[in-house]
């Protein structure tokens, strides 16, 4: 099982949230407990937002473990570019009420990482593969949002990554796509609601 290393609220957006709880407190302080009750409702909703509980990663070697709160929006086989193969494809669109932190799909070491432009908000992917101990090739990419035109797994090419891993954190969501060995056998459909480190989206198939 991964271990989890962030408190209950990402520390992504502490400086919001500690931010918020000044201005809130110097409203009440000057102004009045009345007028402090929006700035208390946005310290309340930035909580909301950036909350980050512990998930319980399930005992499976060969899972592939769902990297976002979402739904599936389309499962198939695919070309992947990237690998030049064949290949499962899951496509995911992270929900507005879920929590939006991202947790890599499988163990392994991280081969390669594509970048989408540098430009803000631009077109692109920011990808990553995945390679795990018993050989399987898995790639993970975030389409580019106003929230994501970098990166969204702060790991480097070279480093060992854990199944379940909480790896970086996508504000306000976005699209996150698979691409798993042809012979993956799917565990969701599209329309199932799923959520990170706790589901299992496909399980990896060795003779």
């Amino acid at each position: 099982m991964a271990s989890y290393r962030y408190p209950i609220i990402a520390h992504e957006g502490r400086a919001y949230i500690y931010a918020a709880a000044v201005v809130a407190i110097a409203v009440h302080y000057f102004i009045g407990w009345l007028p402090a009750l929006l700035a208390w409702a946005l310290v309340a909703l930035l909580l909301l937002l950036f909350r980050d509980p512990a998930r319980p990663i399930p005992a499976n070697p060969l899972g592939i473990v769902c990297p976002i709160d979402g739904k599936v929006l389309a499962v198939e086989e695919r070309h992947d570019e990237r690998l030049d193969r064949e290949a499962l494809y899951i496509r995911l669109d992270m929900v507005p009420w879920g929590v939006f932190a991202i947790r890599t799909p499988s163990e392994g070491k991280i081969m390669e990482q594509w970048f989408p432009p540098r430009s803000f908000g631009g077109k692109g992917q920011y990808s990553e593969w995945i390679r795990t101990d018993e050989g399987d090739d898995v790639v993970i990419a975030f389409n580019n949002t106003l929230f994501v035109n970098y990166r969204s797994c702060l790991q480097q090419i070279g480093e060992r990554t854990g199944q379940g891993h909480r790896c970086g954190y996508v504000p306000l969501g976005t699209e996150v796509e698979l691409w798993l060995p042809v012979s993956s056998r799917p565990l969701v459909k599209v329309g199932d609601q799923v959520k990170s480190g706790i589901d299992v989206v496909a399980n990896l198939v060795h003779a």
